[in-house]
């Protein structure tokens, strides 16, 4: 395994320090007392558009599994993309699961459950990967990435950043650091 990051590199690659350890996190989010075997799901629809069939079929299948179970079915609004959301497409998801009975539990305890909402959360976890040296930063373009994924595609390979394709992968604390300068 590779060498973790140090704190204050962690904090500049991430852009601020993290809020949490992973034993505050699982201190917020202690385990939920369910029976052995039991689904906790959710349903996970973006506000960049309206409900449709196809996000129906996926809410039922969430929602069974969970019920089935004897587990806990969520309604998690991903609303990343802020510059493509529909006024309204939130209340809408809402109203659509109430009005075709997937009754959804967010709990507050678990919460929250709006996605960007959870940066802190991801954030933490994100530095403890960095920090365990499970994760790296990637210093890689839009760019430098679309120009590896045309010469995979070219040579027959899957795309992805992967392998040797993942050209940050090995470096070093101190390059880490050079690149995160110029940047």
């Amino acid at each position: 395994m590779r060498n973790g990051l140090s704190e204050d590199l962690i904090a500049r690659v991430l852009g601020t320090a993290p809020k949490y350890t992973l034993a505050e996190l699982e201190e917020k989010f202690p385990p939920r007392n369910l029976p052995e075997g039991a689904m906790v799901t959710r349903f996970a629809p973006s506000p960049t558009g309206f409900m449709h069939i196809g996000n129906l079929y996926s809410a039922l299948i969430d929602y069974k599994l969970a019920s089935q179970s004897g587990g806990v079915f969520m309604l998690r609004i991903e609303d990343t993309d802020t510059k493509r959301e529909v006024e309204g497409a939130v209340d809408i998801a809402k109203n659509t699961m109430h009005r075709f009975g997937f009754e959804y539990n967010n709990d507050e305890k678990y919460g929250p459950y709006f996605q960007s909402q959870r940066k802190d959360i991801y954030r933490s976890v994100a530095a403890e990967l960095l920090r365990t040296g499970r994760a790296y930063p990637c210093f890689l373009t839009a760019e430098d990435m679309e120009k590896i994924r045309a010469e995979q595609s070219s040579a027959g390979f899957a795309t992805g950043i992967y392998g040797e394709f993942a050209l940050d992968r090995n470096i070093s604390e101190e390059d880490a650091r050079t690149r995160k300068a110029i940047k």
